[in-house]
């Protein structure tokens, strides 16, 4: 499985394109929420975004407010997946994410333990990609509740 993550500065229109709100989405019909974390459903990506502002507000010059994470998985490992199966390969992926302390090579902490399981998050997952392998799309906010 490859498993990636970024802060970035354009955390509204990476919603929009997660959430298939996007004007450059195509196939939107092939995204589908698989959960909402510390969130009420039916927000729009303006309201995820909005909702994610109010929790980074107190931080003075924090940037790149949104951790953006791609999940994508073997097609062989997920060929049966149903939704449940989804949401829970989410919640293992955000534990051990959290689970983990970087270091450089003196030993020296770069990275302490996050906390993405504990903040507000939208997940979807996505169905369109060109070489067909079905993945998931989080939006994490860099502040936990």
């Amino acid at each position: 499985m490859i498993g990636k993550a970024k802060s970035i500065s354009h955390g509204i229109n990476n919603l929009r394109y997660i959430m298939g709100e996007s004007k450059n989405k195509k196939l939107k019909e092939k995204i589908n929420l698989i959960c909402c974390q510390h969130l009420p459903l039916g927000l729009d990506a303006m309201g995820v975004w909005e909702s994610m502002q109010t929790n980074t507000a107190g931080y003075g010059k924090l940037k790149n407010t949104l951790i953006q994470i791609e999940l994508s998985p073997a097609k062989e490992y997920t060929a049966d997946f149903k939704f449940r199966d989804w949401e829970k390969l989410w919640k293992d992926y955000a534990g051990e994410f959290d689970s983990q302390i970087i270091k450089n090579k003196k030993g020296k902490i770069i990275s302490r333990q996050t906390n993405i399981s504990g903040s507000k998050a939208i997940v979807c997952l996505h169905e369109d990609s060109r070489g067909g392998v079905v993945h998931i799309h989080g939006a994490v906010c860099r502040v936990d509740e």
